[in-house]
């Protein structure tokens, strides 16, 4: 999934609103009330999805730190979506990570904006079209670190039975030197590995 469309299911699972030049600003709801809807730019939908929390703490280096980014592709993602910053040429504003974080912050706004055009229609987000409203978000988390519980078991089963092949190879290379060196031959190894 492209870093476009993460964005725009973020945007409709935690129904907050594009907006440009702004990480990310949660509306003032009374308790029990959920307010407008919350602001953030694109990268900042981004964190607060992947992180887990609403952020309003966010800038350049969290994101970076919360996203696995490079800083000229942030600064490139920036340069797309708010449209109007602009960056003195330098190592950062030159490479292809910085063009590529232009062009996908530039296509993120195009689509952010259909998005919030279709809301301002009366085209509610898939979320609360689904009745889950705003715990949709937490919902979907929880599938994701199932998913990464699956594949650490998968990758633990993985790495007992290389340790497993490993100790049959170090058995054979054993009865092999065995053999160089004494000229016996030695009871054939055997395996439990299937």
């Amino acid at each position: 999934m492209s870093i476009v469309d993460r964005i725009l299911v973020a945007y409709e699972e935690l129904h907050v609103q594009p907006v440009r030049n702004l990480w990310y600003r949660q509306s003032p709801g009374r308790a029990g009330s959920l307010g407008g809807p919350d602001l953030a730019c694109g990268l900042g939908i981004l964190a607060t999805a992947t992180s887990g929390r609403r952020r309003q703490d966010l800038d350049s280096e969290r994101v970076r730190r919360i996203l696995h980014l490079s800083s000229e592709y942030i600064l490139g993602f920036m340069s797309g979506f708010d449209r109007g910053l602009s960056y003195k040429p330098s190592h950062l504003t030159t490479g292809g990570r910085y063009r590529q974080g232009l062009r996908d912050g530039a296509a993120t706004w195009k689509a952010a904006r259909k998005l919030s055009r279709r809301w301002a229609r009366g085209e509610t987000p898939m979320a609360i079209q689904r009745g889950l409203g705003r715990a949709w978000a937490g919902i979907a988390r929880g599938v994701q670190r199932v998913q990464i519980a699956r594949g650490l078991a998968e990758l633990g089963t993985a790495c007992i039975t290389a340790a497993q092949e490993d100790a049959v190879v170090t058995a054979g290379l054993a009865a092999a030197r065995a053999l160089v060196t004494t000229g016996r031959a030695v009871p054939a190894c055997t395996s439990s590995v299937s």
